[in-house]
């Protein structure tokens, strides 16, 4: 059991939480399937619950070990039972599996040593997820990005072993009345 204090003080990050510690202790105590109830009476739908949940598992899951030894990997079962019925539990849990999954790709990207993660992998990185998720992306780098007006951009990594490039995903289509969400990240690398 997990204690999650009063419901009305309950945070989405207090779920998440309490929910990756349990999975934590569990896969210690060597667990190998996992029941997450989420009882009545949340301060959340039980879609967004759901994916709160699946959001905590995935950071308690998560693991770097691309330099280590291949070992074999615990397996573990996780079911999400709860209220509300299994098409919003089923919604949350896929939600919550594609952040845990974005949230993931940042932690690989992150915790490449810097002589692997130059610009050039961070290009390839982005052509990859641009085809797994259909994507388009555009990439200008070199000299290019001197000659299309990105020369504070250029001027930064202009002396490195590896040219420093701009890399821009579009995914969706504009929609009439629709806004456009766009999110920045600057990725510093040694090149």
């Amino acid at each position: 059991l997990a204690g999650l204090g009063p419901a009305d003080e309950l945070t989405p990050h207090g779920l998440s939480t309490a929910v990756g510690r349990g999975l934590s202790e569990l896969t210690k105590a060597g667990a190998n399937r996992i029941e997450v109830r989420l009882p009545d009476g949340l301060p959340f739908a039980p879609q967004q619950a759901a994916r709160l949940a699946t959001e905590g598992l995935a950071m308690a899951g998560y693991a770097f070990d691309v330099y280590r030894k291949p070992k074999a990997a615990a397996s573990v079962a996780v079911v999400i039972r709860g209220a509300g019925g299994e098409t919003a539990l089923r919604r949350g849990v896929d939600e919550g599996l594609a952040v845990g999954a974005g949230i993931s790709l940042c932690r690989d990207l992150i915790n490449h040593p810097a002589a692997v993660a130059h610009p050039g992998f961070l290009v390839a990185e982005a052509r990859k997820l641009a085809k797994q998720t259909g994507a388009n992306v555009k990439v200008i780098q070199g000299e290019q990005l001197r000659r299309q007006g990105y020369e504070a951009i250029h001027a930064v990594g202009a002396a490195a072993a590896h040219p420093p490039a701009l890399v821009a995903l579009e995914y969706g289509k504009p929609r009439k009345g629709k806004p456009t969400l766009v999110v920045v990240g600057k990725g510093g690398c040694v090149g």
